[in-house]
């Protein structure tokens, strides 16, 4: 992975099999500890690097983006967890549902 991103960046690995709820933990800890402004967590899933790139790149300037390669743990909790959105949407509206949700989750906290 050194060869794409610097070590000096890295904060931790996730090999697989990727456990996102340990990834969400250790990003909040990160957080917390570095005292950074808490942004909304998306997880992106597809077996193809260039889209999941590509949607990180549509997403990383408002939120948090953690990226799963289309593994078995993936696909379990996608079976159980069906997603909201779909990468045949253009991207506009994936942004669009995407705010529209966390706009829905801060009304119901209200």
């Amino acid at each position: 992975m050194e060869d794409i991103i610097p070590s000096h960046i890295l904060q931790e690995a996730f090999p697989r099999p990727f456990d996102v709820k340990l990834s969400a933990k250790k990003m909040d800890e990160f957080i917390k500890m570095h005292g950074k402004h808490v942004k909304k967590k998306i997880l992106v899933v597809d077996d193809s690097g260039a889209m999941l790139r590509n949607v990180k790149g549509w997403l990383e300037d408002k939120y948090q983006v953690i990226l799963a390669n289309s593994g078995a743990m993936a696909i379990k909790y996608l079976a159980t967890n069906r997603p909201d959105l779909l990468k045949s949407m253009e991207p506009t509206q994936i942004m669009q549902e995407i705010d529209a949700f966390f706009a829905k989750q801060i009304h119901k906290l209200n």
